[in-house]
């Protein structure tokens, strides 16, 4: 197998060191070039055509926005996004690069913590030099109009992503209708410390309020629920959410099956479970367990996907699950909805 050759892209010389050390620990990785800004930056992926890019956000010249932005126009290369701070400004920054067109985050920190978290590193670099650049998304997410009243039976909604989900999670809630009344609860795979920039991103872009799950908070109309870091988030039989630690560390945490399971539990047929973009398998079983239970299923299909493991995974459990492009799962959420309170 040939080496993963990768453009380092940072204008702190620290930075691109503690990334050129990972890649050189083991073999299989090949640094190509570096670059300190983001219009070095375009210039070398056009030329040099590398597998993977991993690239900064604050730089001179050209921040990084825009060099993905260039570069997924002209030369469409996957793109690893390093967040100084995931938490802050630059988080927010990190997931609008993924908007544009990244496909992955990662901390900065972590590169220097542990071997364990420069192999982190190699795995997504690894992953990331096997995905097709996939460009589906729209510079700006229309909105639809407020939603008929009582055209679905729908009243919750759940929603299970990884690779490839925060853009696709913004684009879905950006064009969602003020009117959309239904309760969302999301499971977003991420590294641990940006589950909390993440809500703040989708708060910002959506016309539904966005936040981070909390033990014992009622399910709420016109209300999105994120899974917190290192928790399952679940829904109680009194509509309130449960937060459970994980149990197994061979599974996800915060699982998608597990959330789906627990929705087939407590609302049945009056639920709508949606598997979108990732790697995996993760929601698979659970999606089939809530069509068991009367409730409606919907998954992304693969010329939109990221990454089509999850939702290939969950057709091939239940080939009766039905699919839509990404574009088309707002409407597709407001039909099953329709405009119940």
């Amino acid at each position: 197998m040939s080496a993963v050759r990768v453009l380092v892209v940072d204008d702190s010389p620290l930075c691109r060191a503690a990334v050129r050390v990972a890649l050189e620990e083991v073999p299989g990785f090949e640094p190509i070039a570096e670059a300190r800004d983001g219009r070095a930056a375009v210039e070398l992926t056009e030329r040099l055509r590398p597998d993977v890019v991993v690239m900064d956000v604050h730089m001179p010249r050209m921040n990084g926005l825009d060099a993905v932005e260039q570069i997924m126009a002209r030369a469409p290369t996957p793109i690893l996004v390093l967040s100084g701070d995931p938490a802050a400004r630059s988080g927010a920054l990190a997931y609008e690069a993924l908007r544009r067109g990244a496909i992955d985050l990662l901390a900065k920190d972590e590169l220097a913590r542990s071997h364990e978290s420069r192999a982190i590193l190699r795995d997504r670099l690894r992953f990331l030099a096997t995905v097709p650049v996939v460009r589906h998304l729209s510079p700006r997410g229309e909105r639809l109009p407020a939603p008929p009243r009582a055209r679905g039976r729908a009243e919750l909604v759940a929603v299970v992503a990884s690779t490839g989900g925060p853009a696709a999670l913004a684009e879905i809630l950006r064009a969602l209708p003020p009117g959309f009344e239904a309760p969302l609860l999301i499971v977003q795979h991420l590294r641990p410390s940006f589950v909390d920039g993440l809500a703040a991103w989708l708060d910002a872009a959506s016309p539904l309020r966005v936040a981070v799950a909390r033990r014992g908070q009622a399910v709420a109309p016109g209300l999105a629920l994120l899974a917190p870091d290192g928790a399952h988030l679940e829904l109680g039989r009194d509509g309130r959410v449960e937060l459970r630690p994980a149990s197994d560390a061979s599974t996800h945490c915060p699982s998608g099956d597990a959330l789906l399971r627990s929705v087939a539990r407590s609302a049945g047929p009056r639920a709508l479970g949606v598997v979108l973009t990732g790697m995996g398998s993760d929601g698979a079983e659970g999606l089939c367990e809530l069509r068991r239970a009367g409730g409606e299923t919907l998954v992304q299909d693969e010329a939109s996907s990221v990454v089509h493991g999850m939702p290939r995974a969950a057709r091939a459990l239940d080939p009766a699950h039905p699919t839509a492009p990404l574009g088309a799962i707002a409407q597709a959420l407001v039909d099953a909805c329709g405009g119940r309170r």
